[in-house]
């Protein structure tokens, strides 16, 4: 869902999210804070910085800005747990 979102600066998307796990409907909130340079193994790229809100822990994605817009790096608020695209 999130590479057909029109990423730009300053927007903002609420959109339900469905933990199966959980067996509950999230209304989560992703708004862009702007843009970075993220290193990741899988290169150096150009990025939105997201902002998500509405979940049991909050979270920061990074999205390249050039479609499809694939989530680079995520990074769980208040946990040493982050997510990195390999290739």
């Amino acid at each position: 869902l999130l590479p057909g979102v029109a990423w730009q600066p300053g927007l903002s998307v609420d959109l339900p999210v469905f933990s199966s796990g959980q067996h509950t409907l999230y209304q989560v909130t992703f708004t862009v804070l702007g843009t970075e340079r993220v290193k990741v193994p899988a290169g150096t790229f150009e990025a939105w910085k997201v902002s998500v809100k509405g979940l049991p822990q909050a979270m920061t994605l990074y999205v390249s800005t050039v479609a499809p817009h694939r989530v680079l790096k995520a990074v769980s608020e208040g946990a040493p747990l982050e997510f990195v695209a390999a290739r």
